[in-house]
């Protein structure tokens, strides 16, 4: 497996706790690794913990077969902040869309919370469930 940090290529990456030594060595700062549950669908996610951190990889972790009505119309299952960057992918009833800097996802640094622009939300929501970050 690889990981890429930005442009940079990290070749023969193993998954979990060597991943996140290597992405600390190669970024020099402390990396926040987390995890959190929404018990219901929402507008936003707040992680106390990645406050003032400037890029964030928000992953959908639970399985999901929601029909659409009870998904809102869409739920975002990956999100990446990379400073002023935004990089998100939402999943509809039968397909996947991504998109970014668009001003559609707002992420807070003072306050770790990651939202919906509900000005130009057409339900999207965060589907309730488990989500994994990486902050740095």
């Amino acid at each position: 497996m690889s990981l890429y940090l930005g442009t940079a290529k990290i070749s023969g990456v193993a998954t979990g706790e060597a991943a996140v030594t290597i992405v600390e060595n190669k970024i020099g700062s402390e990396v926040i690794v987390g995890e959190i549950t929404l018990s219901a669908v929402g507008n936003s996610i707040t992680m106390p913990d990645i406050i003032g951190k400037d890029n964030v990889s928000l992953m959908y972790m639970s399985s999901c077969n929601c029909p659409s009505n009870q998904m809102a119309d869409a739920g975002f299952v990956n999100i990446l902040v990379q400073g002023e960057s935004f990089y998100y992918v939402t999943h509809y009833y039968d397909e996947f869309y991504s998109d970014g800097n668009d001003r559609f996802v707002i992420y807070d640094k003072t306050t770790g919370r990651i939202s919906v622009n509900t000005g130009m939300s057409y339900n999207e929501k965060f589907i309730a469930g488990k989500y994994r970050y990486v902050a740095w």
